[in-house]
């Protein structure tokens, strides 16, 4: 069979490479690389049949059996916990993979540390993830690999994590269950969560089968079927169940005793393992041979119509053709024509939309320097001890949303032009991002401090209360002079010099903020500016991309009239082409759907 296999294997390269120039001219090349990546499958030396199922059930026994020798450890009460890979070498010699999944490092191992690495928790086998084994068995010369998984029906998580990283990986799987015990729901999950959806190809290995009787494991089949059909809703026909005794398997390899052999039924196993490789492959054959066969039918159909179309010219079409050519053409002259009716409408669009924006930020600036800086000063906070930082920190708020509700404006109008071109007129995001920094820390000393200070350098004898008194007296008239005068005196002074202080810091703050808010005010407006020519420029390479592509499809739809418009001469010349294609794909196809059959069987 690997002969028959080989042979196909030359016969589908020599074909591929006849028929991949048709292809790559009909456009066909995501069919070209993923039959190319078949043939490289196919051509593969190796073929990896994964054993897994639920814990202690006789996986790691099933391998020995077949292999003659007591390679996986097969402890009662210690369950495998690593992956281990066998396959053929020259030479005995295991590689172990440990450390983090994603970062392996590996090193090599005595044959006869398997079992120290191979069986027990993560911590008792030195973190190890995956033994690589290699054996000079004949039964792994063909390019078979096994792969002997930990159960995982077990507590321990990373069991199957490990099956569940290297099941995709397979190609072929064998569950295996065992004669003693119930199809549980936790195998039924498995099988149709994960067998299902990942293995290639699958069997199911009913092990133990020393334990039942021949009528017993016939119905115990039967079972395992209807459950399997029925929860995963696969056909019967399709699950292949096998029973296996390991144990009187390897009581046969040490005794050869026929009644061992017979029992076990290695027999089926051994022709179903050694016939694996070749028969994954003529999976693989036949699934390029159909994809094959729907690529060159998709071809040949392609052919027929154009060749249809020449010989018979369809006058429709040739004036849909015409009619289009028409309906390019004007949407190109409005385009490029600026007095066009669409181009009027995108330049009033543009100026109405930047007009807008510029009058409402004049107002805006106007009412932020006035009354709204007049309402901010009037709040207590103004008057606190920070109250400029406050203040301040209000100018900047209320800059932030006004460059906000600006943006929205200008966005407003390019939406606009944008669903009048039915074209999305790229341009960088917008953002106002300046705002004001200037220190409004008040002056060194108040109004009163000043007061006090000059009367104190003035006359230094009188006093507060004194001076007080004496500036009252020029204003009021006569007082009472003593001390009840003097104290109402002071209050008086005391609250004119506070009052006068804050109406000073308010000043102050005016003439500080009155400036900086103009100044951010036009710095908004050159903002507005910039992306109103920002934008024009996009729009204007728009328009340009956009007639280059109409220009492009015009040259299409003309090349195409003249193709259908084409002498008599040309079109049989065209007509003798296609015709000579046909043939060619016809007859390779012919060819392929040959591939894999026997001309003698009826």
């Amino acid at each position: 069979m690997n002969k028959q296999i080989n042979d196909n294997i030359v016969r589908f390269n020599a074909l591929l490479k006849k028929i991949t120039p048709v292809l790559k001219n009909h456009h066909k090349e995501s069919d070209i690389e993923q039959l190319s990546k078949m043939m490289g499958t196919v051509s593969s030396d190796s073929v990896s049949v994964l054993v897994c199922g639920e814990f202690k059930r006789g996986k790691s026994s099933f391998i020995n059996a077949f292999l003659g020798e007591e390679l996986c450890p097969t402890d009662a009460g210690i369950a495998t916990s690593v992956v281990s890979v066998i396959k053929y070498g020259k030479e005995y010699k295991v590689t172990r993979l440990y450390g983090d999944i994603n970062n392996l490092q590996s090193e090599d191992i005595p044959f006869d540390a398997i079992e120290k690495y191979a069986k027990g928790t993560s911590l008792e086998v030195d973190n190890t993830t995956m033994l690589i084994i290699e054996l000079p068995s004949p039964k792994l010369e063909n390019g078979l690999s096994l792969i002997d998984t930990p159960g995982v029906g077990g507590l321990d998580p990373r069991h199957l994590f490990l099956t569940l990283y290297v099941l995709p990986k397979a190609d072929v799987t064998f569950f295996v269950v065992d004669a003693g015990e119930p199809l549980s729901s936790t195998e039924l999950d498995f099988y149709k969560d994960k067998i299902v959806p990942y293995s290639k190809s699958c069997k199911i290995i009913l092990n133990k089968s020393d334990l039942k009787t021949k009528e017993e494991l016939e119905q115990i089949t039967i079972d395992i079927k209807n459950k399997i059909s029925q929860y995963c809703a696969i056909d019967e026909q399709k699950i292949d169940v096998v029973q296996v005794s390991s144990a009187h398997w390897n009581m046969y390899n040490k005794s050869k005793s026929e009644k061992m052999r017979v029992s076990s039924n290695c027999e089926t196993v051994n022709s179903i393992l050694e016939n694996t490789v070749p028969e994954y492959k003529r999976l693989i054959l036949e699934g390029i041979k159909q994809r094959l066969i729907a690529s060159l039918s998709n071809i040949k159909e392609m052919l027929s119509y154009q060749f249809a179309q020449l010989k018979e010219p369809d006058e429709e079409e040739q004036e849909l053709f015409k009619n289009h050519l028409i309906e390019l053409k004007q949407m190109k002259d409005n385009v490029l024509n600026p007095s066009s009716e669409i181009r009027k409408k995108i330049t009033h669009i543009i100026k109405n939309s930047q007009t807008k924006v510029i009058n409402e930020l004049t107002k805006q600036s106007i009412l932020f320097s006035t009354e709204c800086l007049d309402s901010i000063l009037k709040r207590p906070e103004a008057k606190s001890e920070n109250g400029g930082n406050w203040v301040l920190q209000q100018i900047n708020l209320g800059l932030e949303s006004l460059a906000a509700e600006v943006d929205l404006r200008i966005e407003s109008g390019f939406n606009e032009v944008n669903e009048l071109l039915g074209e999305e007129i790229q341009i960088s995001e917008g953002g106002f991002t300046e705002r004001i920094n200037v220190d409004l820390t008040p002056a060194e000393r108040s109004i009163a401090d000043k007061a006090c200070n000059m009367t104190r350098q003035a006359l230094p004898g009188l006093g507060v209360a004194g001076l007080a008194a004496g500036v009252l007296s020029i204003f009021c008239g006569p007082l009472v002079y003593g001390l009840g005068g003097l104290a109402a005196a002071a209050a008086y002074v005391y609250k004119s010099s506070k009052d006068a202080n804050t109406a000073n810091r308010v000043y102050e703050l005016k003439s500080k903020l009155g400036p900086q808010i103009t100044i951010a005010m036009n710095d908004l407006k050159t903002y507005v500016q910039q992306r109103y020519d920002e934008f024009n420029e996009a729009l204007v390479e728009s328009i340009e991309r956009m007639t280059n592509e109409i220009v492009t499809e015009m040259q299409d739809v003309v090349d195409a009239i003249k193709s259908i418009e084409n002498d008599k001469k040309e079109v049989a010349k065209q007509l003798e082409a296609i015709e000579g294609q046909v043939q060619f794909v016809e007859t390779h196809l012919k060819q392929t759907e040959l591939l894999l059959t026997n001309p003698f069987e009826k």
